[in-house]
């Protein structure tokens, strides 16, 4: 292939890996607990129903935290693949 064309798929790749190591510097946002009522501020919950509350926020928190982490980590190893299809790339151009 031509020399133009090589550095052009070169660049889609390095663009691509540019885009997924983005992706993965963006988690999905915390999770908080919203009570329904006139003033939840000035009407506290009872001991049993803050337990709850508490129990269900650490067990979405503990589920996002792994998520980002499992998502974080297959963006990283997407870019990497991409960076190394760019360099291939790259390295086309002098081999034909």
């Amino acid at each position: 292939m031509p020399f133009p064309v090589w550095l052009l798929i070169a660049f889609a790749f390095f663009y691509f890996a540019f885009i997924f190591w983005q992706y993965s510097n963006s988690p999905l946002r915390q999770f908080t607990v919203r009570i329904k009522g006139e003033d939840p501020e000035n009407n506290p919950l009872d001991d049993e129903r803050a337990a709850l509350v508490n129990d269900i926020q650490e067990d979405i928190q503990g589920y996002i935290t792994a998520a980002n982490l499992q998502m974080t980590t297959r963006y990283r190893i997407g870019a990497m693949g991409f960076v190394i299809a760019g360099l291939t790339a790259i390295v086309s151009i002098f081999l034909g």
